[in-house]
Formats: C-alpha cells, structure tokens, sequence
C-alpha cells in the first residue's frame, strides 16, 4: 500500500473516531436529560402527594376537634339537664345535727352504765374517743348549715354617711 492510502486510512480512522465519540456523547447526554426529566416529574409528584396527604391530616385533625367540641358540648348540657333535674337540698341539715345530739347522749349513757362493770375499760376508752370525735362531727355539721354566729357587734352607721 502506498502512502496516500495510509494517510486516508487513518483520516478515515480519526474521522470515524471522532464522530463515533460525537454520537456517544450525543446518546449520553440524550439518556441523562430524559432521567432528569423523569426524576423531575417524580419530585413534582411527591410533591403533590405530600400535599394531599396534609391536607387530608388537617381536614381530619378539623373533623376530630369539631366533634371533640360537640361531645364537650353536649357533655355539659347533659350535666346542665341533670343538675336542673335534682333537686337542691344541703348535703347536711339542722336535723343531721340533732340525730348526732342524740346519738351522743345515747353513747353517753352507756358510756356511764358500762362504767359500772368490770372489764369493760377497752369499750370504755373508745366510747369515749367516739364521743369526742361525734361532738367534733356535730360542730362541723352545725356550722356548715349555719355559719358561727359572731359577737360582734354590728357597725354602727357613721353619722354624715350614706346610707
């Protein structure tokens, strides 16, 4: 072969080489933009996922505290019904103070008929500590239905104040 036939050979060779290169680097670039645009469009559906899902949250977290609203509500009218159903009387009366009297007039007594036995001085001691405690109780009742009077007297109107 001749010379010239070796140098066209090799330009040949360099051009095919080179265009060989362009089209690979063409393809390449060709595969990487279409994964870009498919990974794009992948995060802009994320994206429009994570945005249904909160706003699903926040409808559904609405809903719960609305009828968690109504179920209070509705709690306090059946507490406000109920109420207005029962009637309204003092959890201790005149007359409670006065059965405790008595009972501890009745305590009193056997306190003293058992004073008389012998071996009876247990029953005797706590007798007697039931005695204290029951007079404690009825003071308490007594003034829980009618406050302590005060000694006081009342004050007097100031002479020149409005009455």
């Amino acid at each position: 072969m001749q010379t010239q036939h070796l140098i066209i050979i090799a330009s040949g060779s360099v051009i095919g080489l080179l265009l060989m290169a362009h089209y690979i680097r063409r393809a390449v670039l060709a595969a990487f933009g279409r994964m870009i645009v498919r990974h794009t469009a992948q995060i802009d559906q994320h994206h429009a996922r994570i945005t249904a899902l909160t706003a699903d949250i926040l409808r559904i977290t609405h809903r719960r505290q609305e009828a968690e609203q109504r179920y209070q509500r509705e709690i306090r009218q059946l507490k406000a019904a109920h109420l207005a159903q029962r009637p309204v009387t003092p959890p201790l009366t005149v007359a409670d103070h006065q059965l405790l009297m008595h009972v501890r007039g009745t305590l009193s007594l056997a306190n003293q008929t058992w004073g008389a036995m012998h071996g009876t001085e247990p029953i005797l001691a706590q007798v007697d500590r039931q005695l204290v405690r029951l007079l404690e109780l009825g003071t308490r009742i007594l003034d829980a239905v009618e406050p302590p009077i005060s000694h006081d007297p009342a004050p007097a109107a100031q002479p020149g104040a409005a009455a």
